[in-house]
């Protein structure tokens, strides 16, 4: 990125719209040079994966700053990526905002699949009305968060956490608070 941007024009209907899918996801590199992305609304409580990018495979994303979200999603939810797989990397990004939905939601991921997000910063609320919800993370699979930290409020039904909601399959969590 060259410049702050504002995404306030995309706040109507659903708001915005991930930047990937599932189906067709993120496997390029996005450097923010540290500058914020405000206005960022998601209004989709059906939606599955939804955040900046819905969905990332080897996607790499760096020093981005997410100042002031609201993202309301059934699943996968968070200010970067839903879903994140196959060495994604999120590095040296922050999340300030509120996740609100059914399951797997954090500030900087909804699922960690086999991927890293590492000197990551989330701060507001994520709140599920189901589980795996985490701060940085709702669900780790095989993925690592290293050298991060969170102050979001975080509320579920189960498998909550400050900083991760659930890691499974060797999933790691280091030098994080």
């Amino acid at each position: 990125l060259t410049a702050d941007i504002d995404l306030s024009a995309y706040q109507a209907g659903n708001g915005w719209v991930p930047l990937a899918t599932t189906a067709d996801r993120f496997t390029g590199i996005v450097n923010g040079n540290g500058h914020s992305i405000t206005g960022l609304v998601i209004n989709n409580p059906a939606g599955a994966y939804l955040g900046l990018f819905g969905a990332a495979d080897g996607g790499n994303m760096c020093n981005i700053h997410i100042v002031g979200a609201s993202i309301t999603a059934d699943i996968g939810a968070s200010g970067f990526v839903g879903y994140m797989a196959n060495s994604s990397t999120i590095a040296y990004c922050s999340f300030s905002g509120t996740i609100t939905g059914g399951s797997r939601l954090g500030g900087i991921a909804g699922v960690n699949e086999t991927s890293t997000i590492i000197g990551c910063v989330s701060s507001g609320t994520v709140t599920s009305s189901g589980n795996d919800t985490g701060g940085i993370v709702g669900y780790n699979d095989e993925g690592t968060v290293t050298l991060c930290s969170s102050t979001c409020a975080v509320g579920g039904v189960s498998t909550i956490g400050g900083l991760v909601g659930r890691t499974v399959f060797s999933g790691t969590v280091t030098d994080s608070y």
